[in-house]
């Protein structure tokens, strides 16, 4: 199953409110800007998105790379001491 993400940012510029709707599905990138004009309230943004979602046009579909999750170096030290025991004791039972 494909997984579809999209976040919202409200903000102030030049006397209006606007929302960035930015998506990303399947190594694509898409993104709508909205004028709400004056200060949008939670419900007023979940009313927008029920009514007007359809509606929106979003800008064509650019292709991004897809995200490597990177390791905490914590974690990459354990690996490496685990690995260098696993060494170790093949090692020793090889003698």
């Amino acid at each position: 199953m494909d997984k579809i993400s999209m976040t919202l940012t409200v903000y102030f510029e030049e006397g209006f409110w606007y929302g960035l709707f930015e998506q990303e599905h399947a190594q694509s990138y898409r993104v709508c800007r909205v004028t709400f004009g004056a200060e949008p309230s939670t419900q007023e943004l979940l009313d927008f998105l029920n009514h007007y979602y359809h509606r929106m046009q979003f800008s064509p579909s650019i292709r991004v790379k897809e995200k490597t999750k990177s390791l905490s170096p914590k974690r990459l030290q354990r690996q490496a001491k685990k690995s260098r025991w696993l060494h170790v004791l093949q090692s020793l039972r090889k003698r």
